[in-house]
């Protein structure tokens, strides 16, 4: 008969490990278990963690590397792209009237804002997009004229 040395690794056995992911200590019931069986009352949670961690910091890899070759990983959203349209709009200026067609001509999006807030209560609202905030101010037809002032 074998001593316990000697045997292969067994379920009667268990042996004492060091998780991969929290360090802590457990007990393996298999050959080829790295990770804690269970942790904060779920199952499996380093093995999924670890995983995980792995997978994001693969794609941030892969970020880097495709910013580095110049590719535009990230897309704007209409908010950030409103942000954009206004800042290119008012330059150095910290206020300036425009109509809605040179807006449209930047690819300004009206109902894209940070937030609006009602002007003493009126039907009307500053509207807020980014360190801007636009103030509509008048009408010629269907052109509508706004303020936009920096904050």
């Amino acid at each position: 008969m074998m001593d316990s040395e000697e045997r292969p690794f067994s379920m009667h056995d268990p042996e004492e490990r060091l998780c991969e992911f929290c360090t802590d200590i457990f007990y393996a019931h298999h050959g080829l278990q790295r990770y804690c069986p269970e942790k904060f009352g779920k199952k499996d949670y380093c093995k999924y963690e670890q995983k995980k961690l792995l997978t994001e910091t693969r794609l941030a890899e892969r970020v880097t590397e495709l910013a580095k070759a110049g590719m535009n990983v990230y897309q704007d959203t209409p908010l950030d792209r409103n942000k954009k349209a206004i800042f290119e709009i008012m330059g150095s200026d910290w206020q300036k009237t425009v109509d809605s067609s040179l807006l449209d001509s930047v690819g300004y999006q009206i109902n894209h804002f940070d937030s609006k807030t009602l002007i003493n209560e009126t039907n009307m609202f500053l509207i807020h997009v980014g360190d801007y905030t636009l103030e509509w101010i008048g009408q010629e037809g269907t052109v509508l004229i706004f303020k936009i002032t920096k904050k």
